[in-house]
């Protein structure tokens, strides 16, 4: 097995902390069958403007999600992204 790096080891835990709101878990769950909207999402999760804003920053910021600018936002998951829902699924 290879030895981690400490920079490596770091964005793993980065990308674990990522998971642990509910909220960010819902988010990424729909966003596992393709690319939605700030609305659909709001819809579906049913918190908050500032709260569903607040947590697609941070998922963003930490490379869980990405967006597509057209006339309307559109979030995806990016490949860390769905690794992240892949390990959680083999827990």
């Amino acid at each position: 097995m290879a030895e981690l790096s400490l920079i490596d080891l770091a964005r793993k835990v980065e990308m674990i902390r990522g998971l642990d709101h509910q909220l960010r878990l819902q988010i990424l769950i729909l966003l596992e069958s393709g690319k939605k909207s700030f609305s659909e999402l709001k819809h579906h999760v049913g918190g908050s403007d500032g709260a569903v804003y607040y947590h697609l920053l941070y998922m963003g910021t930490h490379d869980l999600i990405s967006t597509e600018r057209k006339a309307v936002t559109e979030y995806k998951l990016t490949s860390r992204g769905r690794t992240a829902l892949k390990l959680l699924q083999e827990l």
